[in-house]
């Protein structure tokens, strides 16, 4: 994603992952998901905005790195 975690902090909702708003170190804010089957959701996001509906861009995608509470740049779902 270009930059560093500098806060992360978990989001309610979330019923099959875990859902945290990340800060980022270029001031940035994003959610990330860590799910299961990344590949999978990856996959979903742009198909659901190429069939018309509302979906957040995904700005990338990677298996889980660790089981940590704050998930490292691109070790999961950021939209």
């Amino acid at each position: 994603m270009g930059a560093e975690v500098a806060r992360a902090r978990p989001l309610h909702g979330g019923n099959l992952s875990e859902v945290q708003l990340l800060e980022l170190t270029d001031s940035r804010r994003v959610v990330a998901k860590t799910v299961t089957l990344v590949a999978a959701e990856a996959a979903m996001l742009p198909a659901i905005c190429a069939a018309g509906a509302p979906a957040p861009e995904l700005l990338g995608a990677a298996p889980p790195a660790s089981r940590s509470r704050r998930p490292a740049p691109g070790s999961a779902i950021a939209v």
